[in-house]
């Protein structure tokens, strides 16, 4: 006969559901991985990581950023962003980022992202330095459309990380050839032509 789910039961496997390891759910409840999934089916959670209110994978995290998730990967693999290789009430493991290290990040590293391409209360929260983010990643001249001060300083953190004119040129909304022009530019500020040689971007 099946193990009725008392009240407490329901309780936990919702606050659970997404936000703790499958294993662990099932220690807890002593029932099988597959009757925990049906159970969540039943409650309407939905995946295990839309449901999460403490995590988000790095393709979620992408998808806040509209960024390349490789780029999400970068920060991660270079210990820039905290993460871990987890599986999250499901059995295949994937990178999950601590909301709140996801927030930290952010507020860190102003340089590594676009304000302009996060919608408005993506982070849950519209924070003061956020505000004030959005402020200056909208400053741009609308007829020249001049390079800012972060737009150089995310093109040289980009060929750091050996990132190709094209994917820069996609993240800065620019022309590939503008992107060329630019760092070629640049190039000839000694401190980024070192970078830029050392880090064999062809800017002749």
């Amino acid at each position: 006969m099946n193990k009725r789910w008392s009240k407490e039961d329901v309780e936990y496997i919702k606050q659970a559901w997404g936000n703790t390891n499958i294993i662990t759910i099932k220690n807890k409840l002593k029932r099988s991985k597959e009757a925990i999934k049906i159970k969540a089916t039943r409650l309407g959670l939905g995946g295990a990581t839309t449901n999460s209110y403490k995590y988000i994978t790095a393709n979620k995290a992408s998808k806040i950023l509209d960024c390349d998730r490789k780029r999400i990967l970068k920060w991660i693999h270079r210990g820039q962003l905290k993460a871990k290789y987890m599986a999250i009430a499901r059995e295949r493991k994937m990178w999950c980022i601590e909301f709140e290290d996801f927030i930290e990040f952010l507020k860190n590293n102003p340089n590594k992202w676009d304000s302009k391409k996060v919608e408005k209360y993506a982070l849950g929260f519209e924070f003061e330095w956020l505000v004030e983010k959005r402020k200056k990643d909208e400053i741009k001249s609308p007829v020249l459309n001049l390079y800012s001060a972060d737009d150089e300083k995310k093109i040289y953190e980009m060929i750091r990380e050996n990132y190709t004119y094209k994917q820069i040129a996609q993240e800065l909304q620019r022309t590939e050839k503008g992107i060329s022009n630019k760092i070629r530019r640049m190039y000839k500020r000694s401190v980024y032509g070192r970078n830029c040689k050392n880090n064999n971007i062809y800017v002749g």
